[in-house]
């Protein structure tokens, strides 16, 4: 055999979906182009194929090829097993780190083919510390799997390493941690499970680049799903659902989010400590009982951080207490600041009580403006047809490189899974219009409270399911969430309903139709909605019975406090009832994971 010569490339699968998004202007990534030569290549001395991960290796040279993401390299006729091994880092601020880091073992086939056999990687430790998640890799310790990594691809001697995706958690961190305006995410006082969050950076030249994962402890473990409990059971199935990749599509007003640049400047961008950060928090953890609250302050004495740590509890605070409470209605004290409408979430909190091996991904979106994006919301990317399960495929081959998925598994998973959709607010716009362009591969949408200015988001909705329903592959489930921003009587709620059961997916209302009456009884009758009841409990005895419930200020924004309660509403479960002596605040994103 005479030498022969490989190539390989590791942006075939960032290039492809830029000539994808080309409408969008996408650019290449600087996450790919900045980055210093990733493949260094080796020869295994015959004999040493035991040894192949930790072995000394004869360096192949390699000649990398401008303006590509691509090297060649030229292996001799007497080689017989060769190493690849791959290391992608990436400098961003004042900080670099490793994004992906891996070895696959070849062996050298008739005419040079390269015959993959096993490859491995460093098993990564994160554990919490005031800076962030502290991370880990350890050399002495890593994983060694039969067979190609799931990242690797070979085509005759073409070797090509996907990196649609890279893991920047190090990077966020090392930029933010610091810099976080709020200070609630990483106080562990705050319950947040940093550890379980990484921070991925999309590399299709497009929007949008930043992406939170939030993992549940079954996912990261990979355990097997346990059947949906009774109680919560609200769509009957055969056997235990798989984990499900639930994709946020969030509301993209400028409360919510940024434009930001695709490249480090975007990602260095100032509104990152106040904006971004502010919202990460808001949604991932969850809401501070009254005495947690008050053994905070007092911890906290002179510290300002973290700041306004009163935005952070499950009850709305009055500015002065009883007898002389002010506001007199709870509801305007979003009227007199917004934030008090935009209560924690806890999505940390529900994948870690569902029975299945469930994601949250929270791609960071931004505000329309004038340009390719303005109809998406920087979500335009994802809208494309029959697309979004790639990508979804990228990540999860990441996460299992990076030990954030299926840590417990002796092999490489399969990553049989569901994929949902979720959205809040003018977010389900782009999440409808993913459901209609994806509609094949969508097992779930969650909807929260699909209002719009001009009432075109619901009527879209309904479309977008019904076309789905209609494709036959597969029953679509849905889960909608209304609250009294959506309706004004019982009759609305109903026409609601009836629109959605005409589409023929399998419609769940939360709460639950046998709930519904109880549910929005207005307090301070304890025995209607206990959640509700507690969040306003500060005013017990001091005006509940004649609050108007939409607050008394002319144009004050009070509609939030409901608009919001589709995604941090649903049940308050007491400490009674969980054996642990804390209660907490069961979402219907909760429902609808535990169902």
């Amino acid at each position: 055999m005479t030498e022969f010569k490989v190539t390989f490339d590791w942006g075939a699968r960032s290039e492809t979906l830029r000539s994808l998004h080309a409408p969008l202007k996408a650019t290449k990534s600087f996450l790919l182009t900045t980055a210093p030569l990733p493949v260094g290549v080796g020869i295994i001395p015959i004999g040493q194929a035991a040894l192949w991960d930790t072995v000394d290796t004869v360096t192949v040279p390699l000649m990398a090829i401008a303006n590509t993401y691509t090297a060649q390299a030229t292996i001799p006729d007497s080689a017989a097993l060769i190493r690849l091994d791959f290391k992608l880092q990436l400098t961003i601020g004042t900080a670099t780190a490793t994004c992906l880091e891996f070895r696959q073992f070849f062996s050298v086939g008739t005419g040079g083919a390269l015959m993959p056999t096993q490859y491995s990687f460093a098993e990564i430790e994160y554990k919490n510390s005031p800076s962030g998640p502290v991370h880990g890799p350890s050399a002495a310790k890593r994983r060694i799997l039969l067979g190609t990594c799931p990242l690797v691809s070979v085509r005759a001697t073409k070797v090509e390493i996907n990196c649609e995706f890279l893991d920047v958690t190090d990077l966020w961190w090392a930029n933010w941690a610091n810099k976080d305006q709020w200070g609630w995410y990483l106080d562990p006082d705050f319950g947040g499970r940093p550890e379980l969050l990484r921070v991925l950076a999309w590399t299709s030249g497009t929007a949008p680049m930043i992406w939170f994962v939030a993992i549940s402890p079954k996912a990261m473990d990979g355990k097997p799903s346990s059947p949906p409990t009774p109680r919560r059971q609200l769509v009957l199935q055969s056997r235990p659902r798989p984990g499900a990749d639930v994709v946020f599509f969030r509301p993209q007003p400028g409360f919510n989010s940024f434009f930001y640049t695709n490249d480090a400047k975007g990602f260095l961008a100032q509104k990152h400590s106040d904006t971004t950060m502010y919202h990460l928090a808001r949604w991932m953890l969850p809401p501070l009982s009254l005495s947690q609250m008050l053994a905070k302050q007092k911890k906290m004495g002179s510290d300002p951080k973290p700041l306004e740590m009163k935005l952070m509890s499950l009850r709305l605070v009055p500015n002065k207490p009883s007898p002389n409470i002010e506001p007199k209605d709870p509801i305007d004290l979003v009227a007199q600041n917004v934030r008090w409408a935009f209560r924690p979430v806890g999505v940390e909190g529900a994948l870690s009580r569902s029975p299945a091996e469930d994601i949250a991904l929270l791609p960071l979106g931004f505000d329309g403006f004038d340009g390719p994006f303005a109809s998406g919301g920087g979500y335009t990317a994802l809208m494309k047809n029959n697309a979004l399960r790639d990508v979804l495929a990228s990540v999860r081959r990441l996460l299992w490189m990076r030990s954030a998925l299926g840590r417990t598994l002796p092999t490489t998973p399969t990553f049989e899974r569901e994929l949902w959709l979720l959205g809040h607010s003018a977010g389900n716009r782009a999440m409808f219009q993913t459901l209609n362009n994806n509609a094949a591969d969508i097992d779930c949408i969650i909807s929260n409270d699909a209002t719009s200015n001009d009432g075109s988001l619901f009527p879209s909705g309904v479309r977008a399911m019904t076309g789905a329903a209609n494709k036959g592959r597969k029953t679509l489930r849905a889960f909608f969430i209304t609250t009294p921003n959506m309706w004004h009587s019982k009759p609305e709620y109903e026409d609601i309903k009836t629109k959605l059961a005409a589409t023929k997916a399998a419609v769940t209302m939360l709460p639950l139709d046998s709930e519904w009456d109880t549910y929005w009884t207005y307090p301070p009758t304890i025995t209607t909605n206990p959640l509700l009841f507690e969040v306003l409990r500060a005013w017990e005895n001091d005006g509940l019975s004649t609050s108007k419930r939409m607050g008394t200020v002319a144009e004050g924004r009070q509609w939030l406090f409901w608009h919001e309660w589709a995604v941090d509403g649903g049940q308050l479960v007491q400490s009674s009832a969980t054996g642990s002596g804390q209660g907490y605040v069961r979402t219907f994103f909760e429902d609808a994971l535990r169902s």
